[in-house]
Formats: structure tokens, sequence, C-alpha cells
């Protein structure tokens, strides 16, 4: 199993378009790898977690095209990880004869779909209904749907995705796990975890308390650990950086490195099989 981490920041990205905070002035300065899209991933070629209004312009400057994604996995509505209109463009009206996608979500988030000006026929989609608990199959992968502490009004889901072996967890948006989200995770085994890391300290700010801070995605990775569910071997990454409160990537990766935490960037490709990275 690959994978692509198209974008890696929080809802405003980094830097934040309309910020000039002394973070988000460094990061324009320091460019590379402190700058940072909307979070999304990509595994192997043909399964797609989350569609935010960056994963267009991540693909092109990647020199990757997304015509082989059959799967998309949507953790929650909100518009940094899913903007449906971009299925838009998968109209044969564009020149495109696309294949069948199918796009996993809760019941608020497929609702969302209804927004999109054509039918499901035309761009080439179906939709399909998962709820927190819930293992399905979406091709060759065994995914399970996790429940998520992140605006519950929204039914947001972690994912476990598993190919052949050890799978990876993918945790973006939530803050510390509720009790049935470590029940959930008892008996997976990943090779992967990766962990919502969007804060370097808790503020008083309602949007800080639906993510973690830095010490608690330490503490979730060894947790993680201790239990076994992330094997011996496996690797813990941080995403979904925020410029509240997350320094620039190389003093990020000073302070999480340590830790045994990878603070993920945007463009980096992880293979699971050989645990070796490589940046396009």
């Amino acid at each position: 199993m690959k994978l692509t981490f198209l974008g890696t920041g929080g809802s405003e990205g980094y830097p934040a378009l309309f910020c000039n905070c002394p973070r988000c002035c460094t990061a324009r300065r320091l460019s590379g790898r402190s700058v940072r899209r909307r979070s999304s991933l990509l595994v192997n070629d043909d399964l797609l977690i989350d569609l935010g209004p960056d994963v267009p312009s991540a693909a092109q400057q990647l020199g990757i095209g997304l015509h082989n994604v059959r799967h998309v996995l949507i953790t929650h509505l909100h518009d940094d990880h899913f903007l449906p209109i971009t299925l838009r463009y998968r109209t044969r009206r564009k020149g495109i004869d696309p294949p069948l996608l199918t796009v996993y979500g809760s019941q608020p988030t497929i609702a969302k779909l209804a927004t999109i000006p054509f039918s499901f026929d035309d761009i080439r989609i179906q939709a399909q209904v998962v709820q927190a608990g819930q293992c399905f199959q979406a091709g060759g992968y065994s995914i399970v749907a996790i429940p998520a502490n992140h605006a519950p009004d929204v039914e947001p889901l972690l994912y476990a995705v598993f190919e052949d072996g050890p799978g990876v967890l993918y945790a973006t948006d939530t803050a510390a796990f509720l009790e049935q989200t470590w029940q959930a995770l008892t008996p997976l085994r990943l090779q992967a975890a990766v962990l919502n890391c969007a804060m370097g300290e808790r503020s008083d700010s309602d949007e800080d308390r639906l993510h973690m801070t830095r010490q608690e995605t330490v503490d979730h990775a060894a947790r993680l650990r201790e239990r076994g569910i992330l094997i011996s071997g496996g690797i813990a990454l941080g995403i979904h950086f925020s410029h509240r409160s997350q320094p620039d990537h190389d003093t990020l990766r000073a302070l999480l490195m340590p830790e045994g935490i990878v603070p993920a960037y945007d463009g980096l490709q992880l293979d699971l099989q050989s645990t070796t990275f490589a940046r396009r």
C-alpha cells in the first residue's frame, strides 16, 4: 500500500490566506514543506480519503492524475474535507469518460452530494452511506468506519483501510479518541496511524476543542503502540496542522520526531511494504 499526502494542513490552510501572524509569515518566507494544503490522502492510485478544495491543485503540482480513483472515503462534510462540486468535472460534457466512482460517508455527508447540479449518472458516481462501527468492502480494500470526536451533528468518521496485512488509520479531524473509538481500534492491527495534530496547545476556542494538541497526538500514538494496535515497526504521522499554534515544518519536526511522530508534509509518499519515504 502506497500513501501520498495531497495536503496536511488545517481548515484554513497553512499559511492562512488572510493571516499575517508570525507563523504564517514564516511559512511564506520558508515555503517548501511549511506550506500546507487542506488535508487529503491518496491510497495507491484508486482510493482517495477526503475531497477538499485543494485536491485538484495538489494533484496537478505533484503530477498525479486521479483518473484511476474508484473509491472516495469522506470523513465528514466540512468544506475543507468535502467539496462535492469538484465532482461536476467528471461529466462527459467536459470531454471526460470516467469510470464509476463510489463516494462513502455518513448520512449527512452523503446528503451533501445533492448540492451537485448534475445527476449521479451524468458524473458517473454512486453513493454509499456508512455508519460508525461498520466494516465494508471498497474494491479490494477492507474498510472499518470508526467514530470521531468532532462536531457530532455531522456524524464524523475515521477510517482504517486494509489491503494485505496491517492497515492504515486515517484520523484527521478528531479530538481525544472516544472510548468507543478505542473499542473499535482494539482488534485492529495497523502499520501506519495518521493522527490529528492540529494544535500546539489548547486554547479556549471552540474550534480548538475539536482537535488534538501535540501532546495528545504523542499520547495517542504511544497508546496505540502499547496496545499492539500499531504494530512493532509501525509509523505514526501527524496531520492537519494549524497556523494558530503549530510552527514551521522544521521546528515541528524537531518537536515531534523525538516523540516518535513523523510530521507529514504535502507530497510525502510512504510505501508501507518497505516503510520508505519518497517525495515527488
